[in-house]
């Protein structure tokens, strides 16, 4: 886990090995020469992506340790990085990282370029990036701890491998399972299915682990002591922590070659080994580390100072000796802890109060530096406590930044601030108003349209529940239920004096459940009325309208016209931030495109739709370019593309319960079933309930054209 203290070294017995981890590679022999072969293909100019997974301490670090070693020895330039748990609100942070490029420094170029919070940029400048890095010579990109990875991240490394592929570029990405679901294991699924290698690590055999004791000890372990590293599973980490720990407590007796206990009750607890490392440390490094904890498994040493009330300059004593017993090692943009396992040891050996008391401490150093709140977010979700006015506002701040580009992690912002608001708070009711828009946005619609009913149960102001009522009505909308979110927005409607935006909204909501229940008569009228006038309405309510009149005209079999209106709609985005809305024209174009075989202007449209309508951060949308993507790879004879596309997209709208967004899907599945001459297969997908949710009329002749095709055959 980390050397021992300098004075402490010269009491190990000879023959132990300062590098506790260093025989970790044991029973991972197979798993080494896959690494080793993807950094000879690069040397020689080869591509490729290897994807290692394993349970914490399973050697995934390791393995791309030695990767980086080989690839340095080949020739091969490395960038590498690991995310963390706090991390995960920078968009592609851990690329970043990798690249030596400040996120900062990049956001400063985002503001100066217009393209502030614009996903698709900021991975058009990896992209390029890449491109001048592989362009000198052969690159290596190492990734870890993906489990961390935010969303920005995991869409960057779904894209960017293959369309990287021709450039002398490997990859290496690992990720901890299990964890959950957040979205590491569905890339991993997805870039297996395109052709990348994947490796999951097993916990070691008896065999592995007793010479793995025995590259650290220095001897080959006795029975006893075999028994006791049985019990951390086969960890190849905790089992060079227990070895450590036990030879700096002198608790291993080397005889004639053999290693073994001094006595029965001699094991401790992991926590316990790091607590001894931090007892041989002076005060001021243990201060430090304890504090560091808090910040996460990587910090800034300026923010690290500031809570400790000093400087950058008055650490540097405590910083070497951290560097030196390896407790700590220099990252790309700061110092972080050398193993996960120490820092989560070391964090929670803080007594709770103590713990939350400094990350309440650090979150008001970076609320009070202004700017943006989400790196404060995950410290006021630890410490924040009911009624904490000042950390619930934080915490309604980074949600706002946030929802943009990220709504799930809104969503838990959002959520956890309306926990903590107690009964009778004036903020309670907007706050679960930014609640159930954010968790709308997330595709958690069920949670959604709960916490609405519940919050309409209570007496309110006729603006606040017509408020109210439009988040509801959209969260219907999104699952499939385009009759009752018309209800909901037909009663906004009839209330009176209602504000300019709350109206807009509501105009919306009633568009989408007409279009929704295929009412195209009165949807026509609608969306003519607001084109009629257009400078009277805001400009989400004019694209509405104008996507709204435009799958009419398609369904009447008037295609240019629908196209032109469609068109305009994409216009009026270009110039607006990007923003949850509630309406995404750039999708519908796309998918008209498709229809006509205009692959090239749909995939331009689908990037534009990235920066203007925010995608990224919206599951309860993101199935629809997989679907189309899947339907360009049918196509194109791509059955095998189009049918993983299809698959993990219909999964994904599923388990949102958007069936709305994914019903082209089955289509998709019963047309590679069709060619691949597997009719019954063909027939299960036609006939699932998701090919005929609701939508409008086009989506519905061609579900009944693959059906028809499949009868047919």
């Amino acid at each position: 886990m980390t050397d021992l203290p300098p004075r402490r070294r010269h009491q190990a017995s000879r023959g132990t090995a300062t590098r506790p981890d260093g025989g970790a590679i044991r029973g991972r022999e197979r798993e080494l020469q896959a690494v080793l072969d993807l950094v000879r293909g690069a040397a020689k100019g080869r591509g490729g992506t290897l994807l290692i997974e394993g349970e914490l301490g399973a050697g995934t670090s390791l393995l791309l340790a030695r990767a980086a070693s080989a690839a340095q020895e080949a020739g091969v330039s490395v960038a590498a990085a690991a995310a963390d748990e706090l991390s995960r609100f920078i968009p592609v942070g851990a690329v970043l990282r990798a690249l030596g490029e400040s996120p900062a420094a990049l956001a400063d170029e985002a503001d100066r370029r217009g393209q502030a919070s614009r996903p698709a940029w900021l991975i058009e400048s990896l992209r390029t990036r890449l491109e001048k890095r592989a362009a000198v010579g052969p690159l290596l990109v190492s990734l870890d701890d993906l489990h961390w990875a935010d969303p920005a991240t995991l869409h960057a490394l779904r894209a960017l491998p293959c369309q990287l592929a021709s450039y002398p570029l490997a990859w290496i990405l690992s990720r901890h399972c299990p964890q959950p679901d957040n979205g590491a294991g569905l890339l991993f699924d997805l870039l297996e299915r395109e052709g990348a290698a994947r490796l999951s690590l097993p916990p070691l055999s008896d065999a592995a682990a007793a010479e793995l004791i025995s590259d650290v000890v220095g001897a080959v372990p006795d029975p006893e002591l075999a028994a006791l590293a049985a019990g951390a599973g086969g960890n190849p980490l905790l089992l060079a922590d227990l070895a450590s720990g036990l030879l700096e407590e002198h608790a291993v007796v080397i005889t004639g070659g053999r290693a073994s206990l001094k006595s029965a009750h001699v094991p401790r607890r992991i926590q316990v080994r790091v607590r001894d490392t931090l007892d041989g440390l002076d005060t001021g490094t243990r201060l430090l580390l304890e504090t560091a904890a808090v910040l996460g498994r990587s910090f800034r040493l300026e923010d690290a100072a500031a809570m400790l009330g000093t400087s950058a300059a008055a650490l540097l004593p405590a910083v070497d000796e951290a560097l030196a017993t390896r407790v700590l090692v220099a990252a790309q943009d700061g110092l972080a802890f050398r193993h996960e396992l120490v820092w989560q040891a070391i964090s929670a050996a803080l007594p709770l109060p103590v713990r939350q008391a400094l990350h309440r401490q650090i979150a008001d150093i970076l609320l009070a530096r202004g700017g943006s709140a989400v790196s404060a977010a995950a410290h006021l979700l630890t410490c924040a406590r009911t009624g904490d006015r000042t950390a619930l506002a934080g915490l309604d701040r980074a949600a706002a930044e946030v929802l943009p580009s990220s709504a799930a992690i809104a969503a838990d912002l959002a959520s956890r601030a309306l926990e903590l608001t107690p009964p009778g708070d004036p903020e309670l009711i907007p706050r679960s108003l930014t609640a159930a828009k954010a968790l709308t946005a997330a595709g958690r619609f069920a949670e959604a349209a709960d916490l609405t009913c519940s919050v309409l149960a209570l007496p309110l102001p006729a603006a606040t529940t017509a408020r109210l009522r439009c988040a509801l009505s959209s969260a219907l909308w999104m699952s499939g239920q385009p009759a009752e979110a018309l209800v909901e927005a037909q009663r906004v409607l009839a209330e009176p004096q209602l504000p300019g935006e709350l109206r807009a909204d509501a105009k919306i909501a009633l568009l989408q459940g007409l279009v929704g229940l295929r009412d195209s008569r009165r949807a026509g009228l609608l969306a003519e009325s607001i084109l009629a006038a257009p400078e009277q309405e805001s400009g989400d309510v004019v694209i509405a309208a104008l996507v709204a009149r435009a799958m009419i005209l398609w369904d009447a079999g008037r295609l240019a016209e629908a196209l032109a209106l469609s068109a305009d709609a994409v216009r009026l985005t270009a110039g607006r931030p990007p923003a949850v809305r509630p309406c995404h024209p750039h999708l519908w174009l796309a998918s008209r495109l498709v229809d006509l075989r205009r692959f090239e202007e749909a995939q331009s449209v689908m990037r534009a739709g990235h920066d203007g309508a925010g995608l990224l951060g919206l599951p309860g949308w993101s199935a629809t370019p997989a679907t189309l993507r899947a339907r360009m790879s049918v196509a194109a004879g791509r059955l095998e593309d189009a049918a993983a596309e299809a698959e993990a997209e219909l999964g994904v709208a599923s388990a949102l319960g958007s069936h709305l967004h994914g019903s082209g899907a089955p289509a998709v599945l019963a047309t590679v079933a069709l060619r691949r001459g597997d009719l019954g297969a063909a027939a299960r997908h036609v006939r699932s309930p998701q090919a005929w949710g609701p939508g409008p009329a086009y989506a519905d002749t061609w579900d009944t054209v693959v059906a028809a095709q499949v009868e047919e055959a």
